[in-house]
């Protein structure tokens, strides 16, 4: 048995690496889309002699397995990347865009040599992050006790017009099963909450969130 770490979106591998680096009883599953950031992390982690403790995939998460899809880069910020499932091989290459194959965050941790519960989760999927959960329905039955995860509104709201940003959030982990913090912002859930709610004025951050084990959160008499 080991502390099971999933790195969804795990770019050259700092904090699949890092979290490796933090005890042998560590194991890490980690998937990157991207072919140059997948092979420099399979370097790595072959070079560290690592290979016994982190399994890389290179695949994009989704709601559920299908074709490969095209990822493209945003103009708008140099690091992040849109994914587009109208365009075939041969129009994403034009646009100057690579294709990926797709799957699900359960049939990862289906075929992962660490098993299926997972202890703790990075997610860095650039705001589609309701698109890979979307395929974590299993996972989620017995959520990890500790999430990190961004969360950018205005991405999520293009991405599905009809979904509100702040309700998926609620849904998906609720405030009275999780506390939750802001990095950089607000620890306290009046705090994250004006900040969720806000979100049109700010690009979004990053949620560090923590599964209550002992039952909901209760404010004063009332269970929330």
């Amino acid at each position: 048995n080991c502390v099971h770490v999933l790195d969804i979106g795990g770019n050259i591998g700092w904090m699949a690496l890092f979290a490796a680096s933090v005890d042998e009883r560590v194991c890490v599953t980690v998937v990157e889309p991207s072919s140059w950031h997948n092979t420099l992390l399979n370097s790595t982690i072959r070079l560290n002699n690592l290979g016994s403790r982190v399994h890389l995939i290179k695949a994009l998460v989704g709601k559920e397995p299908g074709s490969d899809q095209c990822m493209l880069p945003d103009p708008r910020n140099g690091a992040s990347t849109e994914v587009r499932s109208d365009l075939d091989a041969a129009k994403c290459a034009q646009q100057g865009g690579v294709m990926a194959p797709s799957t699900t965050i359960d049939q990862i941790l289906a075929s992962s040599p660490f098993g299926k519960k997972v202890h703790v989760m990075k997610m860095d999927t650039e705001g589609f992050e309701p698109f890979a959960l979307a395929g974590a329905g299993e996972m989620m039955k017995k959520p990890p006790t500790f999430v990190c995860m961004e969360w950018i509104g205005w991405r999520i709201t293009k991405m599905q017009r009809k979904l509100d940003p702040v309700q998926w959030l609620n849904l998906m982990f609720p405030p009275q099963n999780w506390s939750r913090a802001v990095a950089w912002g607000p620890s306290d859930e009046a705090g994250v909450a004006r900040w969720l709610a806000d979100w049109p004025s700010h690009q979004g951050g990053d949620l560090l969130m923590r599964r209550l084990t002992n039952g909901p959160r209760r404010v004063g008499a009332a269970t929330l």
